[in-house]
């Protein structure tokens, strides 16, 4: 189960990552252009996708300090 959460949580860190970075890239151009609507959109976007991105690092680094529950070794292990 945590496994499969870690491998969910990786997936949305490039998500995240890649709309960060294709936002700033949206931004620039929109700046360069003199779009003031693209310019805003692209900031918002990389923005989100930067928080989404922070957001997701934390939950990571929270999971990875979960331990899976295992048996009680108190009676040696034994089943019966």
């Amino acid at each position: 189960m945590l496994k499969a959460l870690g491998n969910v949580l990786v997936g949305s860190l490039a998500i995240a990552l890649f709309l960060a970075i294709a936002g700033a890239v949206v931004a620039l151009f929109g700046s360069i252009w003199g779009f003031s609507g693209l310019k805003q959109a692209g900031a918002f976007v990389s923005a989100m996708g930067a928080f989404c991105f922070f957001a997701a690092l934390v939950l990571f680094r929270y999971i990875g300090r979960m331990k899976p529950r295992t048996p009680s070794r108190a009676d040696g292990g034994s089943v019966g």
